[in-house]
């Protein structure tokens, strides 16, 4: 039984973010590349997810772009938090461009930008963060509990099997040496 529940609990930890990140390849598979321009920054409030009384703000960049047919979409794309990506962003080529009428001047950003033709309002950033990075990493984990419940699992119910006593000492001592 727990192996069974090991089992279901590992295949949704990898499963759900293996479907998200099958959206965006389907996403890429039909993406028509643009060159965008950040032409704003918005920032909002959310709610933690872990500490619901905890608010922290988030910052959302507003791209503007240009399709095939000379239609201009504008979308929201939220800005990278991790310093790692932020630091990463150093090696994208950027173009700044002054934009503005003298008071409150946005510096504009030159972005590589995925759309979808049949709904261009569905445009990502062209970018390993913006696309992959987090179904990727929640692959990753997800991977990683599966292999450590499962393999858990296993070995408790072979020790439940046996009804060896001497087992479960022998795996205690293991870890704690």
């Amino acid at each position: 039984m727990m192996v069974l529940i090991s089992l279901c609990v590992g295949l949704f930890l990898v499963g759900l973010p293996l479907l998200f990140w099958l959206n965006t390849l389907f996403f890429l598979m039909r993406a028509k590349p643009a060159s965008g321009v950040t032409v704003d920054y918005e920032t909002g409030l959310i709610m933690s997810m872990i500490f619901p009384s905890r608010v922290k703000p988030v910052r959302s960049q507003i791209v503007e772009f240009q399709t095939e047919d000379g239609q201009k979409v504008q979308f929201t794309e939220k800005v990278p938090e991790i310093a790692i990506i932020e630091w990463l962003s150093i090696f994208r080529t950027m173009t700044a461009v002054a934009k503005g009428d003298g008071e409150g001047v946005v510096a504009a950003t030159s972005v590589p930008v995925l759309y979808n033709p049949a709904n261009p309002k569905k445009a990502r950033i062209k970018g390993f963060y913006y696309l992959h990075f987090w179904p990727l990493l929640l692959i990753v984990f997800g991977a990683a509990f599966f292999v450590v419940f499962f393999a858990g699992a296993v070995i408790f119910s072979t020790a439940m099997a046996t009804q060896d006593s001497n087992f479960f000492m022998e795996i205690f001592n293991f870890f704690m040496n």
